[in-house]
């Protein structure tokens, strides 16, 4: 997995603030379902050290830690997709219930070459209330929708 490489190499023990070498990687790919879910046709999501290091600054060890395990499977096969919210980074959230634990994970296209970027993920056990301001992305509004 990339972004345990990622970590290892550029962001463990590293100071809380602390500016590191800001490197993107490949995370994973788009499922089928997704993109025709979103619309998109842009399949590559990426991870950047920058990402990971605001984590691992934000989050506790749990929380990143179970984020960092998770990443993948929260955007390869989500619960639940939304349009994020006006003035937030990114334009979709990824949201995905693991263990009892809800985690939301926006992504941004990246225009230069058509792929999309993490912005975030936080987890948390009630996150309802939060998402009451969010759009979901119905099957109904998108082509061909495998997910519920």
């Amino acid at each position: 997995m990339k972004q345990k490489e990622l970590h290892k190499r550029y962001v463990i023990h590293t100071e809380k603030g602390a500016l590191i070498k800001d490197i993107r990687a490949l995370l994973c790919h788009l499922s089928k379902p997704v993109r025709n879910r979103l619309g998109v046709v842009g399949y590559k999501v990426y991870i950047k050290t920058r990402v990971l290091k605001h984590l691992y600054d934000k989050r506790n060890a749990q929380e990143y830690d179970f984020i960092l395990d998770n990443l993948h499977l929260i955007i390869k096969s989500p619960d639940k997709l939304y349009l994020n919210k006006a003035g937030k980074r990114g334009e979709f959230a990824f949201y995905k219930v693991i263990n009892n634990r809800s985690v939301l994970c926006p992504i941004e296209k990246n225009e230069i070459d058509d792929t999309y970027d993490v912005v975030t993920a936080f987890a948390g056990k009630n996150m309802e209330k939060y998402l009451k301001n969010f759009r979901v992305l119905s099957p109904s509004e998108l082509v061909n929708s495998e997910i519920d």
